[in-house]
């Protein structure tokens, strides 16, 4: 019965059920955002630049479960790199 218990919540969950199907090949993930796409960190984020505006600057690069980009902020005439966590990130709208 427990095992029927874990089996159920793991396929009920859409996030465990995700990470569950991705080592065994059957689901492929492609990136939310391509290179030049303008970004805004999500206000989640621990990162001391969430809210702020940048662009994805290099191809993303995938890990085990996620894709992770270098994003670009210009800020007072200076530019700046950072690497964000796909799930820090959402698209910028105006």
């Amino acid at each position: 019965m427990q095992a029927i218990n874990k089996t159920y919540s793991t396929v009920a969950d859409s996030k465990r059920r995700q990470l569950y199907d991705l080592p065994l090949g059957c689901i492929t993930i492609t990136p939310i955002f391509a290179l030049g796409s303008i970004v805004k960190v999500n206000y989640r984020s621990n990162s001391p630049y969430k809210d702020h505006v940048g662009m994805v600057d290099k191809e993303p690069l995938k890990d085990y479960f996620r894709f992770r980009y270098m994003i670009r902020f210009e800020m007072n005439g200076y530019s700046t790199i950072i690497h964000f966590a796909e799930e820090e990130l959402s698209t910028f709208e105006k």
